[in-house]
């Protein structure tokens, strides 16, 4: 039984048929990447992502084997355009390198697929470790949506309220229709004409006033509770 790795150069990184078959066996999505988020190897599961021929998908950026719709739209590439600056998985990555330790981020992520663009919802966990002289991160991605819309759906306001008990400002709602749209800070910023601290002001307020986790599942909140709409 041959890795993916090992099709690609038996000199790689992961060769242990025992272990492939372990992370064949997890559910979740298993990668492993080094800083830059390249993938050196991933499981089985993974494959329903990445594809299946190792050699398309050796060393290759993490949001182009993914598909994310920047890194495939965007020029710059994976990692290089502006957007990537608030990509969860590659911070999560790095910021377990720089720390040393696991860390766990929630995400969304935009996915072009032929001609169709899905979102999806991740819970992603990144931790380090050292092998043979280089530094790498065991990657896991996992599929949350299901459960953040069971968990929306127990949290929706009662039907006899007509105005939700949260509101907010113009300028934030404006910000949040944005970023339902997947603009970043820097972008809401251009069309706004507006600093970008002064954005992440108001987002920052927006995350606390929905009590979310991040800019992402305030948008899903938001869109639950009737304080911004899919058409707006």
């Amino acid at each position: 039984m041959q890795t993916p790795m090992e099709q690609i150069n038996d000199d790689n990184l992961y060769q242990d048929a025992f272990l492939q078959s372990v992370f064949d066996a997890i559910p979740a999505f298993v990668f492993i990447v080094d800083e830059d988020v390249r993938l050196h190897f991933w499981n089985a599961p993974a494959r329903q992502l990445v594809g299946n021929d190792p050699a398309q998908v050796y060393l290759k950026q993490g949001g182009e084997a993914l598909h994310c719709i920047y890194s495939i739209q965007e020029k710059e590439g994976c990692g290089r355009t502006h957007y990537c600056s608030e990509c969860v998985i590659r911070n999560t990555v790095s910021k377990s390198y720089r720390e040393g330790k696991p860390l766990r981020d929630f995400a969304r992520l935009q996915r072009l697929v032929g001609e169709s663009v899905t979102e999806v919802y991740l819970l992603v966990t990144a931790s380090p470790f050292h092998y043979q002289g280089n530094d790498y991160s065991l990657l896991l991605i996992e599929d949350v949506s299901h459960i953040l819309d069971e968990t929306l759906e127990k949290n929706e306001p009662e039907p006899v309220k007509t105005e939700p008990a949260i509101t907010l400002t113009a300028s934030e709602r404006e910000i949040l229709i944005w970023l339902k749209q997947g603009k970043s800070s820097w972008a809401i910023a251009q069309i706004l004409e507006m600093n970008v601290r002064t954005v992440n002001y108001h987002v920052y307020h927006i995350i606390g006033k929905l009590d979310a986790m991040n800019r992402t599942q305030a948008v899903a909140i938001a869109m639950k509770m009737g304080l911004i709409h899919e058409n707006d």
